[in-house]
Parts: structure tokens; C-alpha cells; sequence
């Protein structure tokens, strides 16, 4: 049987599907920016998160606090944590040799004095082992209460007292969206029209020898900033995991000194343990607090999510759009139209993935895959009323004339 041509011609099959798909790419540019769409798209991003292959990070170790922890001798089941017992395991990770030490824990009730004692020990601790390059320590300093990532939701944040501004601090701001799920963190945030930045960062500037402060934008005001997306990909598998009863028993002997996994790292010290109640729901499920700042460095180190700008998006939607218009113009049959439901969107997100796991770079196409598929629907419709009125027109000339 001969090959069909289309009946719909190309300049009219081309014409309308650049139309509809030009529009698909302007709703989609413009929903980017609203809360349904940026939602449709979290969704979309995080499940290519968890698609992800996991590859075990080599330059964070996570160092956690677990129940067991916290029910020994050193914490003593204590809130807040103590100050000796603190003090004790952050040496206990200086003695291991990290090039940065992060410490996500509440320190809000140490004094300058405290925090001074411990820099010493870690001096001293980098003076035994011989190391050149002093240990860098960051500590986290407040926190984001009832802050969210929804867009014009500043929130409200509050922060602990800096009594003296020469140590580092950042602040923990991995906070939730609209929806209570953490997908970002904020760069920084305002106090006093002055930015304190993320702990992400700081720990980030830290590693690279860059210094603690950041080059932030001075904020206006109060107003929060945008928040930045988080890598997950891995999970918490991304990360090795000590235990803090683990560095300190043997954080003093020669083998460990001389050879384990927290070397030249940053150190994440935080508390896993149920009391400290710093679990949160991610793309990856629950992740305790310690987690998702390690996946917030990672992500500060590497930029972020990247996503691309108003115009980039526009030309990648039309691109991606014309390639299924044109797909659909060779494959015009009518069971194309029922496998369209699903050829459609595979080819959309296969194409969304493989810009994502080559590039970095995030695209969602649902309003382009939806103006392709609006585009099927008309043509077919059209196709079927001509059909029809030819029909009609063959059975008219068929049939004698009446009378």
C-alpha cells in the first residue's frame, strides 16, 4: 500500500504548531514564576534527583551525634549540649585533620571565652599533627524561624547575638518551601541591613581559602533573599558518616592520626540524635539537619542548581517543541494520536533529563508538551470533520437524485 502523504499542509501543520508551542513557551516562562509552576517543576527536578547516581562526595565528612551519643557520659542527655562535651569532640575532629571544621549545633549560651578555648585546642591539635595551615572552624549562629522559600514570603528570622564579629559565623537557612518541603537555602541573611551568610557558604569559602566573608549584595531592608536550590543528588548516601563516639575513640591514637577519612575534609559536626528534633522532609524523604547542610555545601561550591535565564528558556521550549511538531508531522497517522499520550511526554522529560544529568542545567517542558499535544488534538479534529464532508460529498454524488 502506498505511503499517505498528510493531508494537512506542511505550511499549515508548521505554522499552527509554531503558534501553539511559541504560547506553551511564554505560559511556561511566565509560570516559572508562580506557585503552581514552580511547583510542577520541583516536582519534576526532584524526581531526576532521585535518579541520580550516588557518588560518595570526597570533600565533606559528616560527623553525627547519634542516640548513643547522646546518652553517653560526654553529653549526658543534656539541652543544650555542653560545653565540654562540645569541646571535647570538636578537638576530637581537629585531631583528625580536616581543612575545615563546620559546627551545626546550638552554641548560643557559649561565651567568647568558650569559643576562644576550643580555637586553641584546635590550634594545638594542628600543631601535633604538624599541619602548616591552620584549621578553619565555622559555627552556626541562629536560624530561619517561620522563614519559607515561597516567592514574597520574607519570613522572619532571628538571630543569636555576635558579641565579637572576628569568628565565623553563618546561618543554618535551609528552609522550606510553601509546600514544607526543604529544597533550598538562603545565600544569606539581612541583620541590621548587614548579610550574614549561609553556613553553606562560609564552610564553602572556608575549603577554597577564600575567608569567611562573602561577596553578598548588602540586602534592602529586611527582606530575605531568594533561595538558592540544593543538590541531592545520592541522599544521605552522598556522605560518609561518622559517629562522634567513634572520632573519639580513637581521634588520640597514632593510626588514626596518621591515616583516616576526615583528612584535608570539611567535618560537618551536627546531632542526629531523636531530641534534637532537626529532621525535615526533602526530594529524598527525611534528612537530618547535618545532611541536608552537607548537600547545601556541596551546592554553594558548585553554584547551585543551575537553571537558565527568561530567554534561554523561551528558545529551549520552542526547540523542544518543534521537534515534536515535526516528529508528529512524519508520524501522522491516527493511532499516533493515542501514542502520543505517552510518546510526547517521555521525549519532553528524556529531554529535560539528559540537559539535566550532562549540563547541570534544570528545564521542565510540561506547557510545551501540553501545546504539542493541543496541537495533535486540532489537527486531528480537523482532519476528521474533512473526512466527514467528504464522506458526505461521495454519498451525495452516489445517490440518485430523488423523484
Amino acid at each position: 500500500m502506498p505511503h499517505q502523504e498528510p493531508r494537512i499542509p506542511a505550511w499549515i501543520h508548521f505554522g499552527t504548531g509554531l503558534i501553539l508551542v511559541s504560547v506553551g513557551a511564554v505560559i511556561s516562562s511566565y509560570a516559572h514564576h508562580t506557585s503552581v509552576g514552580r511547583h510542577m517543576e520541583m516536582v519534576n527536578l526532584d524526581a531526576w534527583l532521585r535518579a541520580g547516581k550516588t557518588v560518595v562526595d570526597q570533600h565533606i565528612m559528616v560527623v553525627q551525634i547519634t542516640d548513643a551519643d547522646y546518652a553517653s557520659k560526654t553529653f549526658n542527655r543534656a539541652c543544650p549540649l555542653p560545653v565540654a562535651g562540645v569541646s571535647k569532640l570538636i578537638r576530637a575532629v581537629a585531631l583528625s585533620g580536616p581543612k575545615v571544621i563546620v559546627v551545626d549545633l546550638d552554641t548560643l549560651h557559649w561565651t567568647n571565652d568558650q569559643r576562644a578555648a576550643v580555637l586553641a585546642e584546635v590550634d594545638g591539635a594542628r600543631r601535633k599533627l604538624g599541619l602548616a595551615q591552620a584549621v578553619q572552624v565555622a559555627w552556626a549562629i541562629g536560624g530561619a524561624q517561620g522563614a519559607s522559600g515561597a516567592e514574597g514570603d520574607s519570613g522572619s528570622l532571628v538571630l543569636e547575638k555576635i558579641d565579637d564579629p572576628g569568628y565565623c559565623f553563618g546561618v543554618p537557612a535551609e528552609i522550606p518551601d510553601e509546600y514544607g518541603v526543604v529544597r533550598g537555602y538562603l545565600p544569606y541573611v539581612p541583620r541590621d541591613r548587614v548579610p550574614i551568610p549561609s553556613l553553606a557558604i562560609v564552610a564553602s569559602r572556608l575549603f577554597e581559602g577564600k575567608g569567611c566573608t562573602g561577596d553578598v549584595q548588602p540586602p534592602v531592608g529586611d527582606q530575605l533573599p531568594p533561595a538558592d536550590l540544593i543538590d541531592y543528588s545520592g541522599g544521605p548516601e552522598r556522605f560518609l558518616h561518622l559517629t562522634a563516639g567513634t572520632v573519639l575513640g580513637t581521634a588520640d591514637t597514632y593510626p588514626w592520626q596518621n591515616s583516616n577519612p576526615i583528612q584535608s575534609k570539611i567535618a560537618v559536626i551536627g546531632g542526629s540524635f531523636q531530641e534534637a528534633r532537626d529532621r525535615y522532609v526533602t526530594p529524598h524523604g527525611y534528612l537530618n539537619g547535618l545532611d541536608i547542610l552537607a548537600h547545601a555545601v556541596v551546592s554553594a561550591s558548585l553554584g547551585g542548581v543551575p537553571e537558565p535565564s527568561r530567554n534561554k528558556l523561551l528558545l529551549s521550549d520552542v526547540l523542544v517543541g518543534m521537534f515534536l511538531v515535526t516528529g508528529s508531522y512524519f508520524l501522522h497517522k491516527y493511532w499516533f494520536l493515542a501514542v502520543s499520550f505517552v510518546a510526547i511526554p517521555f521525549v519532553a522529560l528524556a529531554a529535560s533529563f539528559l540537559i539535566f544529568s550532562s549540563t547541570g542545567y534544570f528545564i521542565s517542558y510540561v506547557p510545551v508538551v501540553a501545546a504539542v499535544f493541543l496541537h495533535h488534538l486540532i489537527e486531528h479534529a480537523e482532519e476528521h470533520w474533512r473526512m466527514r464532508r467528504e464522506l458526505h460529498e461521495l454519498r451525495s454524488k452516489a445517490l440518485p437524485p430523488p423523484g
